[in-house]
């Protein structure tokens, strides 16, 4: 359930904290209060795109906080959950969403900063908000089709035609695919052999091209590397006077004379040290001449490197490594191509079974949607007489999914087309008055009958739905009297299955809340403002009194005779 909304700087409402309770909301006031701006702001934790325009006038940014508990949370909704860090042990669930006027704003999902995508992917399975607009999903094509499919509790059919519908479309994928490699099978095996020829050819070796370009400024550099080698070592060992022989003189000296003067022994083993690092380094500085009788090395070097970088060039591939994929894919697409007429024959008698599977489990979903249709019918024929449509009928065609143009081979089957949920859709249809021809819903209903149809829709559901909270916006538009009555009623027998928000503008609905808010605009300082409160039993007597037209005894008496009919309706 929503414990608690937190509104500030949105709109007209500078800052307003209402604390939802169990049960049946209702917030009431004066048109133009800002009852709306209450729904808005749920709009936008749901993940609504967010404009400058609602940060009230002087503010730097406006914000909306909520706090959810989340008793039962469902397995889907659970892993969203843990998605966002959050454990089903808390079932505190925190929502914030910042809008700025300088155009950055934030959302935050249990304190951890998120997208708006993410708020419009979680928050819509725990809170559903219900108005005309809403109502229009009514006409949306598979509307009809999911309602049926949640009441007559069709998921692991639905599971199972998804499955086998994929698997129908993956083989037909598969098999235009081969059936294009036997019409261009000629062409694409003449391609495959010389590129393989090509690359077979070249003998590449892994990291090849890498080492021939150290090879190559080496042997680019061979001439002064030789020259600096017999210089230093001419320098050091060969010629008169060299520093070897230097050292050894040096050496010899101040042994002589080691026995006086110690610190000439340190110094001389010091210089023996330095000795064996000449001789090393000699020994390193005597370089092979023979790099230098070769000249046609670097040619070589130089044009196996051009054949190696043409081949990356020409296959797009970075390296030698690369190269010899291609070659090994290439290997096996022109298996493949030997062997396609073997498997174009055996994937086509997959097709057939395939094909039998899928119409198996489209058939075995649609007769489980006829019988459901029926009772559907019934349940919301019957949800509707409460709700003042005494004489209408609801009821749900099913019709066949015809061929068109545009169907794929795969999913025809005679005339019926095999859709993504099966062979049939599903309308809805409503029958005012006996006599009276049924139409679909978009056709044979009003704005305010849609509203109707749908709470009585969501009536049926009520039991099947996983939102925890759903918030009724003009469910009264076109309405009055004892049918108000009535909607009332529903709306508190439905806050025992889930918690209801109303927003309203009738007393006989009004008088059926747990707890009534009523949403004021006052002028403060010049600025006008809007502010929610809840109702204590005095308080809510004069603001329904109010709403039946003033504040006069007969509207008081009728008022506190709302709230008494609906306490013994609520004691039945």
């Amino acid at each position: 359930m929503l414990d608690f909304l937190a509104i500030r700087d949105f709109a007209v409402i500078a800052d307003a904290s209402i604390e939802f309770s169990p049960g049946f909301n209702v917030l009431t006031g004066e048109t133009g209060a800002g009852k709306s701006m209450i729904v808005s702001a749920l709009d936008l934790l749901r993940g609504e795109r967010a404009s400058a325009h609602f940060v009230r006038a002087g503010a730097p940014a406006a914000v909306v906080e909520a706090q959810f508990h989340l008793e039962r949370p469902t397995p889907g909704l659970l892993d969203r959950l843990r998605e966002h860090g959050l454990s089903e042990d808390d079932p505190q669930l925190i929502l914030e969403r910042v809008i700025s006027t300088a155009g950055r704003g934030r959302q935050r999902i249990g304190g951890r900063l998120t997208t708006t995508a993410a708020l419009a992917e979680l928050v819509p399975q725990i809170i559903e908000i219900s108005s005309q607009h809403d109502s229009l999903r009514l006409l949306s094509a598979g509307f009809a089709l999911q309602v049926l499919d949640d009441f007559g509790g069709h998921g692991p059919l639905r599971a199972d035609l998804d499955a086998r519908v994929a698997a129908l479309d993956a083989l037909a994928a598969r098999l235009e695919g081969l059936g294009e490699l036997a019409r261009t099978r000629d062409l694409q095996r003449e391609t495959l052999e010389h590129l393989i020829g090509e690359l077979t050819a070249a003998d590449l070796s892994p990291g090849e091209h890498e080492r021939l370009l150290v090879r190559r400024r080496y042997l680019a550099s061979l001439r002064e590397l030789l020259e600096t080698a017999r210089y230093a070592e001419e320098a050091l060992s060969a010629s008169e006077g060299s520093v070897q022989d230097r050292v050894h003189a040096v050496l010899g000296r101040l042994r002589k004379h080691a026995e006086v003067e110690p610190r000439f022994l340190q110094a001389a083993d010091l210089l023996e040290e330095a000795r064996i690092g000449i001789d090393e380094a000699v020994s390193l500085l005597r370089l092979s001449d023979g790099e230098d009788e070769d000249p046609e090395s670097l040619d070589r070097i130089e044009e196996r490197l051009f054949r190696i970088s043409r081949l990356l060039r020409k296959h797009h591939c970075e390296d030698e490594a690369a190269l010899l994929a291609l070659a090994d894919r290439s290997r096996a697409e022109l298996a493949e191509l030997e062997n396609v007429d073997v498997e174009l024959a055996s994937q086509e008698r997959q097709m057939s079974r395939v094909r039998e599977a899928a119409v198996e489990a489209a058939t075995a979903l649609g007769q489980a949607r006829t019988s459901a249709a029926v009772r559907f019918g019934e349940r919301v024929t019957a949800e509707l007489a409460e709700l003042g449509f005494a004489n209408a009928r609801l009821f749900v065609e099913l019709p066949q999914n015809k061929v068109r143009t545009d169907t794929p081979g795969h999913r025809r089957f005679g005339s019926r087309r095999l859709g993504a949920a099966g062979f049939e859709s599903a309308e809805f249809w409503f029958e005012p008055n006996p006599g009276q021809a049924p139409q679909p819903v978009g056709r044979g209903a009003s704005g305010g009958e849609l509203s109707r149809i749908h709470l009585a829709l969501q009536g049926v559901l009520a039991d099947r739905s996983e939102v925890a909270v759903t918030l009724y916006d003009e469910v009264d538009a076109g309405i009055g009297g004892q049918v108000a009555v009535k909607i009332g009623e529903k709306l508190r027998r439905l806050s025992r299955v889930r918690q209801v928000l109303c927003i309203t503008h009738l007393p006989q609905i009004a008088a059926h809340a747990d707890t009534h808010f009523l949403v004021e605009k006052t002028v403060q300082d010049g600025q006008t403002l809007t502010t929610v409160r809840p109702l204590d039993p005095r308080e809510r007597v004069a603001e329904l009194a109010r709403m039946l037209g003033g504040a006069t005894p007969e509207a008081l008496a009728h008022a506190a005779s709302l709230l008494g009919q609906a306490a013994r309706e609520e004691g039945r």
